[in-house]
């Protein structure tokens, strides 16, 4: 399976604002529906298979630091020593 990446531009001159809102014409409502268009149409003689991004795992443990967290065993500052 090959996953492909999209790049829009668009005039928002005919939208009103990206977030989808009742009674407005969007570019999120209007996307949506060209892309659920594309599921199961044909291209090159393979079948699309379009999938929703899945929302991120918020995961723990590592290194590093989170959000209201303090980060740990890195170094850094200055002035004298």
């Amino acid at each position: 399976m090959r996953n492909l990446k999209l790049t829009l531009s668009y005039d928002g001159t005919d939208f009103s604002g990206w977030q989808t809102q009742p009674g407005y014409r969007t570019v999120q409502e209007t996307l949506e529906k060209a892309i659920a268009a594309l599921n199961g149409s044909q291209l090159g003689g393979r079948t699309l298979n379009v999938n929703e991004a899945r929302p991120k795992v918020e995961r723990s443990g590592g290194g590093g630091k989170d959000r209201g967290g303090r980060g740990g065993g890195g170094g850094g500052g200055r002035g004298r020593w």
